[in-house]
């Protein structure tokens, strides 16, 4: 598929879409567009927050690791996704890795040019605000469901979520592994749920992809874990 123009990103992206045309282009003529290949990283977890990244084509994976080496997947995004918001406002390194799983182009935007927005534009301040506000909730919700669900609830969840369109991200190509690195356990252990799962005709499993029958049943499962 090929890459949206820009300026039509921004303007589907949530936090830059109230941006009136002179900011736009202004932000634009800041930007500096970058093109990793499949398998490469965009960032690591700890690097220097020099930037804010919106990515415009292809698909990435967040993850952060454990000193053991152990990884959780935060989620998996596609255009007009935003990332690196946080340390560009509190000025801390990357709190996770930016993996592509598709051939993905990104915009990078200073520090300072999104500090020289939030200075001038209250319209701005809100959008920032909205939308780490929703990153917040998103986080609050995941870590209550880490804690408080058994495996099969929180894969059950994250089924029945993705399904109809959540934040977080599609499942799309990603392993029974990665699912595993998404609600913190082995890949055998989420084979073990999915099966059950397709048992119930809730899902159908392939190679690929594990594809949602009935979502309703699977965020009823999860309640009533």
């Amino acid at each position: 598929m090929p890459d949206q123009p820009a300026g039509e990103v921004l303007r589907a992206s949530s936090l830059f879409g109230a941006l009136d045309d002179a900011s736009l282009a202004a932000l634009l003529q800041a930007g500096r567009r970058r093109t990793v290949q499949r398998g490469g990283f965009l960032f690591f977890e700890g690097d220097d927050s020099t930037s804010l990244v919106v990515l415009v084509a292809g698909r990435l994976k967040l993850v952060v690791t454990s000193p053991g080496g152990e990884q959780l997947l935060l989620g998996t995004l596609e255009p007009p996704a935003v990332l690196g918001e946080i340390g560009v406002i509190d000025g801390g390194p990357r709190s996770a890795t930016a993996e592509v799983l598709e051939d993905a182009t990104v915009l990078m935007f200073p520090a300072a040019e999104i500090w020289r927005l939030l200075r001038a534009d209250f319209v701005f301040v809100e959008a920032m605000l909205t939308h780490l506000t929703r990153r917040t909730r998103t986080l609050t919700k995941t870590t209550a469901d880490l804690v408080f669900l058994d495996l099969p609830g929180r894969l059950a969840r994250l089924l029945a979520e993705t399904t109809a369109g959540d934040a977080a991200g599609g499942l799309r190509g990603l392993s029974q592994a990665e699912l595993g690195q998404r609600v913190g356990a082995s890949r055998q252990s989420v084979n073990a749920a999915l099966q059950m799962f397709a048992r119930r005709r809730w899902v159908e499993l392939s190679r690929q992809q594990v594809s949602v029958l009935d979502a309703e049943a699977l965020e009823r499962f999860a309640v009533e874990r």
